[in-house]
């Protein structure tokens, strides 16, 4: 009789080797040692069980591509190019872009803006390299990007609105009510209101915002130009030029408006109506006005000479 304990017992597995693992491996390399365990474990399991087949693959991924409390460390760019190569097999590409908002842009124009973002995956897209990108489109005021998992990027777009005509240098551009340039001129805005000159992008918005007030006014005004940063000429459509002062305009424009109202000024053969000094109004007529004006006048003068009435 043999004490108890004393039976040799038999390993159910006896004559098995344990499974190897070394043919499991996350963009072409083998496992690591230390991984081999949990990969086993993995194995043994099915997906259904635990995790699917793509969930499996970013586990095994991010655990080889990221350094593991001082077990083992891998070089940063091998770590970014193996959590690229597994989170791209994982369907973690980009595939979709949606863009909303931007009615007036280019979708190609953006994609070529973002370039080589979109060819990475999901997880290395950079958003904020992104939304930088997209804004050096001259049309876009804001944008906000985001990523949807698993493969999609959502672009948020706020349009520069057309606000003028900018003329400088010969050149008209189309302009935001913030001055920024959106584009040459385009024939689907050319009943804009058009700013002349040197920095009369930036100082538009105010001027233009007053000048809605008068109706009356602008209605008959085709152009209005900046002078030496500092001032504004307005250009009707007859050539009639009106010169506003660089202090209190907005009182000019007032009185401007009174003075069509009541003598209708702007109706008459004027080239020039001075509106720079406080205490007069300066007119000047057109050549040939002037010169009928003045036979008129000489003629009164005779009149009244003859008769004797003062005139």
């Amino acid at each position: 009789m043999q004490p108890i304990g004393s039976q040799t017992r038999r390993h159910q597995s006896a004559g098995k080797r344990p499974q190897k693992v070394a043919d499991i491996s996350v963009g072409g390399r083998v496992l690591p040692r230390l991984l081999r365990k949990p990969a086993r474990f993995f194995s043994q399991n099915s997906a259904s069980k635990l995790f699917s087949n793509t969930a499996i693959r970013i586990a095994l991924g991010l655990a080889v591509s990221l350094p593991a409390a001082g077990f083992f460390a891998i070089h940063n760019k091998t770590a970014g190019k193996m959590l690229a190569s597994a989170s791209s097999m994982a369907g973690f590409k980009v595939q979709n872009l949606v863009i909303n908002g931007g009615q007036n842009l280019d979708r190609q124009a953006l994609q070529f803006l973002l370039g080589s973002e979109l060819e990475k995956s999901l997880f290395e897209f950079d958003v904020e390299i992104a939304r930088k990108r997209i804004k050096q489109n001259s049309r876009v005021a804001e944008a906000t990007v985001r990523k949807i998992y698993p493969n999609t990027v959502m672009v948020d777009i706020v349009e520069r609105e057309p606000f003028a005509l900018w003329k400088v240098d010969g050149v008209v551009n189309l302009i935001s009510r913030d001055g920024a340039v959106i584009a040459e001129l385009e024939d689907d805005h050319l009943a804009l209101p058009q700013i002349v000159g040197s920095g009369a992008n930036t100082a538009a918005s105010e001027f233009l915002a007053t000048m809605s007030r008068f109706p009356m006014l602008s209605a008959r005004m085709g152009a209005y130009v900046r002078v030496a940063g500092r001032r504004w000429n307005l250009m009707m459509h007859e050539g009639t030029t009106i010169l506003l002062p660089e202090v209190e305009w907005q009182s000019a424009l007032g009185e401007l408006y009174e003075l069509q109202a009541r003598w209708e000024i702007l109706d008459r053969d004027l080239v020039q109506i001075d509106l720079r000094l406080a205490d007069r109004l300066v007119v000047r007529m057109r050549p040939d006005t002037a010169q009928i004006r003045r036979a008129e006048v000489e003629e009164a003068i005779k009149q009244s000479k003859s008769t004797g009435h003062k005139i």
